[in-house]
């Protein structure tokens, strides 16, 4: 495993000094031949999505935006270079949902990466607002949640507006369509598939954390912003990205079972009631990145089990 996929924390001083945009799609030197893999495939007629799915899932993902920006979209069935127009900006402020979604835009300071200056953070924020209630707006049965806003900004930070609206029109009919629902109750639901998941991981641990009456609500916020708004590197983020949008939609929920499988030892250990379980689940995410990447690429190809 390589720097690219470890826990190094990205607000080192040197980094703040670099601008985001200009070192984006440098190609670190262990992956040069792997980019270029990933190149020829793209530039063919007939591309090969399962091997380019593949490469997504192993080490260092799909490693520079110029790709993402491409293979992203060839994972959902999308069209290249077919961009739908946004919203105009009247529209868009008058929106029921307007002044909700400001306010968690601005909010949202952290989830731009060191390197991006702070007039550049306006300008993605305003593009931002436009993304999501472009969405929103244009399917009315969807509601927005917080921490949608989350999973928006990554794809408008990799592969901009035009592009990011197109990916997330989609994720939001399709992966993300029941957190956008009227109420979280299929949501709710949905986190429940995480404890048969666990038990056939380690039955002690499901047992433990059943009895410890902790719920379901300590891995709402992973769900829902597809761990973007917990991890603390954008790098992190889209290589989580990589894996969900090369894997089948439902793969979240096993990706959440291994990451408490993960911390069995500790969770073992403590005392089995609500406030302690949730301390080591809640905090467990950043420090294990790097085991956690590991764990998944060697899932990928194992396939043992199936979410009914």
């Amino acid at each position: 495993m390589s720097d690219y996929d470890s826990d190094t924390n990205s607000s080192d001083s040197s980094f703040l000094k670099v601008d985001f945009y200009e070192v984006q799609n440098i190609v670190p030197d262990q992956y040069k031949d792997k980019v270029d893999k990933l190149n020829k495939i793209l530039q063919k007629e007939e591309k090969d999505i399962d091997q380019l799915k593949n490469l997504a899932c192993s080490e260092g993902g799909l490693v520079i935006s110029l790709v993402r920006a491409e293979a992203w979209q060839l994972f959902l069935g999308l069209s290249i270079n077919n961009d739908k127009p946004l919203l105009n900006l009247e529209t868009i402020q008058n929106h029921p949902e307007y002044h909700q979604v400001d306010m968690d835009v601005r909010r949202c300071l952290k989830r731009f990466p060191p390197g991006i200056s702070y007039e550049q953070i306006g300008k993605l924020q305003k593009q931002l607002i436009a993304v999501i209630l472009s969405v929103i707006a244009e399917h009315k049965e969807l509601k927005y949640y917080q921490g949608y806003h989350d999973v928006a900004v990554t794809f408008l930070i990799e592969v901009g507006q035009e592009k990011a609206f197109s990916i997330m029109e989609y994720l939001s009919l399709n992966h993300l369509r029941e957190f956008l629902k009227p109420t979280m109750e299929e949501t709710s639901y949905m986190l429940w598939h995480v404890f048969p998941l666990v038990s056939k991981l380690n039955p002690d641990l499901e047992e433990f954390i059943t009895k410890s009456g902790i719920g379901t609500i300590f891995a709402l916020p992973w769900l829902l912003s597809w761990f973007s708004h917990s991890l603390n590197q954008h790098i992190k983020v889209v290589r989580l990205f990589d894996y969900f949008l090369a894997s089948p939609k439902d793969i979240i929920l096993y990706v959440i079972a291994q990451l408490i499988n993960a911390r069995s030892d500790e969770v073992l250990k403590a005392e089995c009631d609500m406030a302690s379980v949730h301390s080591i689940l809640s905090k467990v995410l950043n420090p294990i990145f790097r085991e956690l990447v590991q764990i998944l690429f060697c899932f990928r190809f194992q396939k043992t089990w199936i979410l009914n």
